[in-house]
């Protein structure tokens, strides 16, 4: 969203839900943050401080600033002596992404309509998981899906025999 915004584009997706995998924990949203010190409240108001960095996924990681034993919510936000949450660098441009899309719910009609529709027919033909191994391999295939998807569209636009005569 922040690359969009650089260029100029008014990006209009759906922000990627936070994994939860027990189901019952806070999820990150509901940790405020504050600029000014760089650091997060929890809902019990306790603060967590910046504590590190993933460049891969390019976030930042927040630790409890104390031990949260003995908080009142703690069952409800970890298993650990200490609650660790991770924001997004650009998270400020995702923000405004989904602020948009929540404002304007036509976005997210024209996006199914003409973005998610060749994404599910790829993930159909694929079978939803790719055969083989490796980034060549994975590339390979998903080439010839395309190349699929593609051909088929030509096909009911234009018509078999038309695009027949094209390709010869």
């Amino acid at each position: 969203a922040a690359a969009c915004e650089d260029a100029g584009i008014v990006a209009s997706a759906p922000a990627p839900r936070p994994t939860n995998t027990r189901g019952d924990f806070y999820p990150p949203d509901v940790f405020t943050y504050d600029a000014v010190s760089d650091s997060m409240s929890c809902p019990n108001g306790r603060k967590l401080l910046r504590n590190g960095s993933n460049e891969r996924d390019q976030s930042l990681r927040y630790r409890a600033e104390k031990d949260c034993t003995g908080c009142p919510l703690k069952e409800n936000c970890t298993t650990a002596p200490r609650r660790f949450v991770y924001r997004l660098v650009h998270q400020e441009a995702l923000s405004r992404m989904t602020g948009r899309v929540k404002a304007d719910k036509s976005l997210m009609k024209t996006r199914r309509s003409t973005v998610e529709h060749p994404f599910g027919t790829l993930k159909y033909y694929l079978g939803g998981r790719f055969l083989l191994r490796g980034q060549l391999k994975a590339s390979t295939e998903t080439a010839l899906a395309v190349l699929g998807y593609n051909l088929t569209r030509a096909s009911k636009i234009i018509g078999r025999k038309e695009l027949i005569e094209r390709l010869a």
